[in-house]
């Protein structure tokens, strides 16, 4: 049972007794799921062990993996950091004032709101909750954390009620800007501020701010949930209701330091390098701009909302396999950006609270942990196989969630850039916290309370989809690097997210590269209005008709010229007739492939031409191209007759097998007894008009066959669309 009990720990689920009944919390919401058929069989023995440990020690059933956590013997003012205020400590040190690490929150204010009253409150939090007022120091190369003396907290007051209204909203819009991009001195400041903004004569805005080395989002809601029950509290003349904390956040700091090391530290890194050998220092996710040199961290914000019915279509599909909700939108984001070209080795970040002990439930503190959760869905399984493989990834990556991230990536040491976040740049998120939501209103005798969206996004990742349980269904969100993302591109993302989970509560075992990700709409105007591309009927289908029709309309104007010679319309026609005839008495008919050996010029004009009247295909061979690419497409192509000059003819001859040679014509030669009348070869639109290989980038080249109809088709574009006429140079 012990084992069972640490994994639920692990996993976010703490169990405990209440009069002698099993009770069950889980820190993020439906983390019980996977475990609940478990707990049932079991429930009579987790009783009778929950009962032994509390005879024992009363608190074990709740501690995690590292054991029961206890105050501190000396709670001086003075205690280590944990790891992650350590590295926030060094980057704000290294960056002069980060404002990256800064929490802004935005509250409503409606009804008869009294200043002094919420001064009160939050003097209560502040004394309350020892990081709101630490500050940090170097001793050596050791980082510390001292507690100061509780201190009062005075809001700053700013008062909007002369401006007109348009004026009025920017100017508070401003203010918020500007207390979100003030940085703290986290050598002397609390790390709590907070301003009022008086809009109306009962209507203000609270603009609150942490920093997040004392905070974190499960900190947050914490904050606004004891500030509305102190400041009630306080307007009712009544003391401080709170239960007091038997720990604080140097405790936890001191515990982690303590218990991750030597052993258990081998083995939590030994777990990581497994799972994340490897691993693609960069997501492959096509991006609209390249990756500057240097983040801005701008971001934007897109929205939906997933209604009511399909939120519980999507809980009784976690519910069927055994997993969370999490879990099935992780699945369904995994393969949503394996379709977008990320490839099928997926890696997202998501936080987890790291609250595993009861006793940490009511701190204010950096708690949050990152997991890399790296997914694989190269073999193409079904999506409740890639639910399954999810599931356990996560399960695991709960039960090693105690190693910091930053020590993680200090260990495995991954290629760095200062283009990029280690290790992942893609998050999701499920946000949840004691009490509910942050945007759950409070109302305080007349005074109403209610979280507004943040003012300003900040792009710490590529992308970042967060997902919450509403009443309405499930909120979700994707910020985007504005650097690297367009808005229509995340647009789209989002509503092929939605599509995919429908697809995925309609077919949940259908292989994941077969789940539709468009919706009708878009489905329709790719498939059908995007290709709506008839055009009437070519009057000449065939390349040999189209200039035999242009050369009998403009016989006697130039046709072409090169180094100094000239050839009008009819005599090209004729000269090209020539060499057809030659070419046919030697055996060219429809879809023989034709080698060109010649440099640009007029006598390459009449070659191809003549191949083409022939009822042949040509394929151009550059002299300059490298023997042993030459050599491959004549063997590859098969082609029996090559069309050069003079100067290159003894090179012509070598091209090939020496038991297949080509034979070889020259352009250049007296042609006068052939006839320059057309040879009267039937082409047809469907024959091969000529044969063009690739340059070879994926291995060898190949060769690509194209017709009469396609050029035509080709050519008849290019003239109508660039309105291309007599006169024209195109490059």
């Amino acid at each position: 049972m012990r084992a069972f009990i640490k994994e639920l720990a692990s996993a976010g689920v703490q169990l405990r007794l209440e009069d002698g009944k099993l009770k069950l919390r889980s820190y993020t919401p439906g983390a019980e799921q996977p475990f609940l058929e478990r707990i049932r069989a079991a429930r009579e023995a987790l009783i009778r062990h929950l009962q032994d440990s509390q005879a024992t020690q009363p608190a074990d059933a709740a501690a995690g993996q590292g054991g029961r956590m206890r105050p501190r013997a000396d709670r001086g003012p003075r205690a280590r950091t944990s790891f992650a205020q350590q590295r926030l400590w060094l980057v704000d040190r290294l960056e002069g004032g980060s404002l990256h690490y800064n929490m802004p929150m935005a509250v409503r204010v409606t009804g008869p709101f009294d200043i002094a009253v919420a001064e009160a409150a939050f003097a209560r939090v502040v004394a309350r909750h020892a990081p709101l007022r630490t500050v940090f120091e170097m001793d050596g190369n050791d980082t510390w954390q001292r507690i100061r003396d509780p201190l009062p907290l005075t809001l700053r007051r700013h008062d909007l009620r002369h401006l007109p209204a348009d004026a009025r909203d920017a100017a508070l819009e401003r203010l918020a800007e500007e207390d979100a991009r003030t940085p703290f001195d986290l050598s002397q400041d609390l790390m709590l501020r907070a301003s009022h903004v008086q809009c109306g004569d009962e209507e203000g805005v609270l603009l609150f701010n942490m920093h997040h080395i004392a905070s974190d989002g499960w900190s947050m809601a914490l904050l606004f949930r004891e500030f509305a029950q102190q400041y009630d509290a306080i307007r009712q003349g009544l003391p401080d209701a709170l239960p007091p904390l038997h720990l604080e956040y140097a405790d936890f700091a001191e515990w982690q330091r303590n218990w991750l090391q030597g052993d258990v530290l081998v083995q939590e890194l030994a777990y990581w390098r497994e799972q994340l050998a490897e691993l693609p220092p960069v997501h492959s996710l096509p991006l609209d701009r390249p990756r500057p040199e240097q983040p801005q961290f701008v971001g934007a914000r897109s929205t939906w909302l997933i209604d009511r019915p399909m939120h519980e279509r999507l809980r009784a599909l976690a519910l069927a396999n055994q997993a969370t909700l999490f879990m099935v939108l992780h699945t369904a984001l995994c393969v949503l950006l394996s379709r977008h070209g990320a490839g099928s080795d997926i890696v997202v970040g998501a936080p987890v609270a790291n609250r595993t002990q009861v006793d940490l439930e009511g701190l204010v503190g950096f708690f949050v942990n990152t997991l890399v959760l790296r997914v694989n869905l190269a073999d193409g399984p079904r999506f409740i196989d890639a639910l399954a493989r999810v599931r356990d990834v996560n399960l695991q990556a709960q039960q090693h969630q105690d190693l910091p991230f930053d020590q993680l990536v200090e260990a495995l040491n991954p290629v760095r850039s200062a283009r990029h976040a280690p290790l992942f740049q893609i998050m999701f998120t499920m946000e949840a916290g004691p009490g509910g939501a942050q945007g759950a209103p409070a109302t305080l005798g007349g005074v109403r309370l209610q979280v507004l969206p943040s003012p300003v996004v900040q792009a710490k990742f590529d992308l970042l989809v967060s997902a919450t349980e509403t009443d309405e269904g499930i909120a979700l969100a994707i910020d985007h690097d504005v650097a690297l993302f367009d808005a229509s591109r995340i647009q789209g993302l989002g509503e092929r997210f939605i599509q995919l989970l429908r697809a995925v509560c309609d077919h949940p075992v259908a292989p994941v590269h077969e789940l539709p990700l468009l919706a009708p709409a878009e489905q329709r105007t790719l498939l059908h209005t995007r290709n709506a591309t008839q055009a009437p009927a070519l009057p000449e289908p065939t390349l040999t008709a189209a200039f035999e029709a242009c050369a009998a309309r403009h016989a006697g104007l130039t046709a072409l010229f090169s180094e100094g010679c000239t050839l009008t319309y009819e005599a090209l026609d004729a000269q090209a007739n020539r060499l057809a005839a030659q070419l046919r008495e030697e055996g060219v008919a429809a879809d023989s492939i034709v080698g060109v050996y010649l440099d640009r010029g007029v006598d390459m004009l009449v070659a191809i031409l003549a191949i083409l009247k022939a009822g042949g295909a040509y394929l151009p061979l550059d002299p300059g191209y490298p023997q042993f690419r030459l050599a491959h497409m004549v063997e590859d192509s098969g082609l029996r007759w090559i069309v050069t000059e003079e100067r290159l003819r003894r090179r012509a001859a070598q091209l090939g097998a020496p038991s297949n040679r080509p034979q070889v014509f020259c352009a250049d030669e007296d042609l006068s007894a052939w006839p320059a009348q057309p040879p009267g070869v039937a082409v047809s639109p469907q024959d091969l008009a000529y044969v063009i290989y690739t340059s070879g980038s994926t291995g060898r080249p190949k060769g690509v066959m194209i017709t009469h109809e396609g050029a035509c088709n080709l050519a008849a574009f290019q003239r109508e669309r660039f309105d291309i006429g007599p006169g024209d140079q195109v490059l």
